[in-house]
């Protein structure tokens, strides 16, 4: 009976050490650590001097990727080239996974700064006051090739590495916007006048888009309308053309 008490504080003290452990080392598998970091970046760091030995790669900064896998992205770019911009994916313990830099040659990088000016200019036109109307949610992108079957997207292979975009041009072939309204501010009757004066609003701004997709609840009923085309907007039978791009859902 004199040394239960003994034991019972022993395994309440390895039951709190296990618990300790166990808190360390799940808390390792979603945060990281610095030392599995610095691992990390050590190995990346190596692995592009051998692999890439022909380019310039700077340290920009890592990432822990948990839930989504438990490692680390490293990425580098150049000071030369704003498109090469390279992710190494390492292990914890220092492995190499893989690297990005087959988005670099497809032309995948350059698509994506593309796709980013354009969301950026556009997110700027929608907060403006000037805007025509009242927006709950909008959006704006350009596609790429085969994203979409019903509307055109831009071929990576035609991108010009390093290109300085004309993004009005390419907002006119690809540009899509995805506008939602506000409940109760959709009129279908009043649907050409809307459309028109958000045409005129991006023709002022010199960048005039491919298509616009609109949704909006009134009432019990929700309208979406698809891809409406840029240059029939300012057709004379613009009402016929939403009303067959308009799906209503009760």
């Amino acid at each position: 009976m004199m040394h239960k008490r003994p034991i019972h504080n022993v395994l309440t003290v390895l039951g709190m050490l296990g618990v300790l452990l166990l808190g360390l080392w799940l808390y390792e598998e979603v945060a990281g650590s610095e030392r599995t970091k610095q691992r990390a970046i050590t190995a990346a760091e190596s692995y592009v001097k051998t692999t890439y030995p022909e380019l310039e790669l700077d340290y920009q900064s890592t990432m822990y990727l948990f839930p989504y896998g438990s490692y680390y992205s490293v990425k580098f770019s150049s000071p030369n080239s704003v498109d090469t911009i390279l992710f190494v994916a390492v292990s914890k313990s220092g492995d190499i996974i893989n690297d990005s830099y087959e988005e670099v040659m497809s032309g995948e990088t350059t698509y994506q700064r593309l796709n980013a000016s354009y969301e950026e200019r556009t997110k700027q036109l929608f907060k403006s006051d000037r805007f025509p109307i009242p927006l709950d949610y909008a959006r704006a992108t350009i596609l790429r090739d085969g994203d979409s079957p019903d509307v055109p997207g831009v071929v990576l292979e035609h991108l010009t590495f390093d290109d300085e975009f004309d993004l009005p041009r390419y907002s006119a072939d690809y540009g899509q916007l995805y506008l939602s309204l506000p409940d109760d501010t959709y009129s279908p009757n009043d649907a050409p006048a809307l459309f028109r004066s958000i045409r005129a609003f991006f023709d002022e701004e010199n960048l005039p888009f491919h298509s616009i997709s609109l949704s909006a609840t009134v009432g019990e009923t929700v309208y979406n309308v698809n891809d409406v085309l840029y240059e029939e907007i300012a057709s004379d039978n613009l009402s016929n053309i939403i009303r067959a791009r308009t799906i209503s859902l009760l």
